[in-house]
């Protein structure tokens, strides 16, 4: 099960470095850097069903990420909290919370296909973002279900925080374990640190973007504060590029 969970998740990922890395990150920024702003590119310029489909692949499949990564912690967690019913349980299980992430994603990233669009900057630059400016709720819900995902990821610490003190509790307890059941808990154990370390990293990553996105969100008027708010983002990116 736990495969199944791990293979989904490097399928969401690999979505996300494809759709932000390749053909976001890379040609509109990275580019620009390293030939003195002589080449860049930016995919969404190029018509408005690009730019829809765009916004709408980097929602769905970044919710799709941050999701896949929450639903696995969760699993461990129960796991780990109640061996006998959840430690076991069959693929059949996996595969419905895998389609259960899939759909959910969908459904909370669609209407942004319909709301984004072309809108100018205070600087008259045309940008691919929400094409009505009384969008401030589906801005907020930007903020917390897609892109940085701060609603999974929140729901990420407290999941990891209850999974380390039963850790550090098994740790304790492991010297009046039995042999056989001291090879089944340094399983669950060994896999459970190793996906603590991905959500710390996931959640390093994620914190940047989501302050960097709610200032970006809160001080329009300001290009010195938005800039800052941007290279938080893009700091936020980077460490989730490295992960």
């Amino acid at each position: 099960r736990l495969n199944l969970y791990l293979a989904f998740l490097a399928f969401s990922d690999n979505l996300c470095l494809i759709v932000y890395g390749w053909l976001w990150y890379f040609p509109a920024k990275t580019m620009p850097f390293l030939s003195n702003k002589q080449l860049y590119f930016y995919p969404w310029n190029h018509g408005v069903l690009i730019c829809k489909f765009h916004r709408f692949g980097m929602a769905f499949v970044s919710t799709m990420s941050t999701t896949a990564q929450l639903l696995i912690t969760v699993d461990r967690c129960l796991s780990i909290y109640y061996p006998l019913r959840f430690a076991n349980a069959s693929n059949k299980r996996a595969w419905y919370g895998i389609g259960a992430v899939t759909l959910i994603s969908f459904i909370v990233s669609a209407p942004y296909f319909y709301l984004m669009g072309y809108s100018l900057t205070s600087e008259g630059q045309r940008v691919c973002y929400f094409a009505d400016s009384n969008t401030y709720f589906w801005q907020v819900t930007n903020v917390l279900f897609n892109n940085c995902g701060l609603v999974q990821v929140s729901l990420m610490i407290v999941a990891n925080c209850l999974l380390t003190v039963r850790l550090i509790r098994y740790r304790r307890e492991r010297t009046n374990l039995t042999e056989g059941s001291k090879t089944l808990s340094s399983s669950e154990v060994s896999a459970s640190v190793v996906l603590v370390i991905l959500s710390v990293i996931m959640i390093v990553g994620s914190l940047p973007q989501t302050i960097g996105q709610t200032m970006a969100m809160i001080v329009v008027d300001d290009p010195v504060l938005v800039l800052f708010a941007y290279t938080l983002f893009d700091t936020g990116s980077t460490i989730f590029f490295i992960q």
